[in-house]
């Protein structure tokens, strides 16, 4: 994927999050999540500038992890909330990739099995447009409406039994 399919891929993600958790968006917790995501999203793809194979090692869902937990331990703000976005935006990265044609091992080193969805092509205009107008459209509705988002989330029930 491009780099705007990401990015709005991190902002989808990170709402989506925030929303579950009842978490304000604009507050420092929602800003700290949603910053990490966005931050994040674009470093699997270091491997290039690097040399690496691409979607190769660095395009892993062990990195989210890792990635998240050093958050968690070196953010003097916000810790939980930083390296749970920087796992996101990480996270997000891996999944969008997923959803293009070429095959790669999201779940190495665990297992090497080669996968994708093959929906788009990565250079695929439209569907990164997309992602970037979902990612910003949710972000934008949550920020912009907290009487509309408490409203929903004192209307949502989920039967957990």
């Amino acid at each position: 994927m491009r780099a705007q399919g990401h990015f709005g891929l991190a902002l989808l993600a990170s709402s989506l999050a925030l929303w579950a958790a009842g978490v304000d968006p604009v507050s420092q917790s929602g800003v700290a999540l949603t910053g990490a995501a966005v931050a994040s999203c674009m470093l699997p793809d270091l491997d290039l500038p690097v040399g690496l194979r691409h979607r190769a090692y660095t395009h892993s869902l062990l990195w989210a992890l890792l990635l998240g937990a050093a958050g968690l331990l070196a953010s003097p703000c916000c810790p939980v909330w930083v390296g749970a976005g920087l796992a996101l935006g990480y996270g997000s990265h891996v999944a969008g990739d997923l959803l293009t044609y070429r095959r790669f091992p999201p779940l190495w080193p665990l297992c090497g099995c080669r996968v994708s969805l093959g929906l788009f092509r990565a250079d695929s205009r439209a569907a990164n447009s997309l992602l970037l107008f979902l990612g910003v459209a949710a972000y934008t509705y949550l920020a912009a409406s907290p009487a509309i988002h408490a409203a929903l989330l004192r209307n949502i029930s989920i039967p957990l039994g």
